[in-house]
């Protein structure tokens, strides 16, 4: 009798601490957009080029969001960019030019590549400037 009655109350504790545990919450982790990482003033240089000397020059740029959208701020231009890489490690201009008169090949202003707090913009002769402009600089 007495192991039944040991027994009994070893499977009633058993019980009870089984249905005294918390339940487990599933914490929510909102997803973070990469190129939102990219969002910022960019302190650094622009190497500018013409046929026969390159000179640099201490500047700053930002990349913003506006409405989901990406920007590139550089002085008095503000070009939309897209990231082409799912980590936004890759971009390029949404804007292009025609690159000869058939009307069906086209080039992006710039294109560029980031690192973890680095952004580097490559431009094309479309944007208005020789073939060799960098413009570069480290996150702030």
């Amino acid at each position: 009798m007495r192991f039944h009655s040991l027994l009994l109350l070893l499977v009633f504790g058993l019980l009870c601490i089984i249905g005294c545990k918390k339940k487990k919450q599933i914490v929510y982790t909102p997803y973070v957009n990469p190129a939102d990482n990219r969002v910022g003033t960019y302190h650094g240089m622009f190497q500018e080029c013409s046929p026969s000397l390159c000179y640099d020059k201490d500047t700053t740029f930002q990349i913003i969001k506006i409405n989901n959208q990406y920007f590139l701020q550089f002085g008095n231009h503000s070009d939309e960019l897209i990231f082409t890489n799912p980590n936004a490690l890759d971009f390029r201009s949404l804007g292009s030019y025609a690159l000869d008169s058939s009307g069906q090949n086209f080039g992006s202003y710039f294109g560029g590549w980031c690192t973890n707090d680095s952004v580097y913009v490559k431009f094309s002769e479309g944007w208005g400037v020789y073939n060799n402009n960098l413009l570069s600089g480290k996150k702030q």
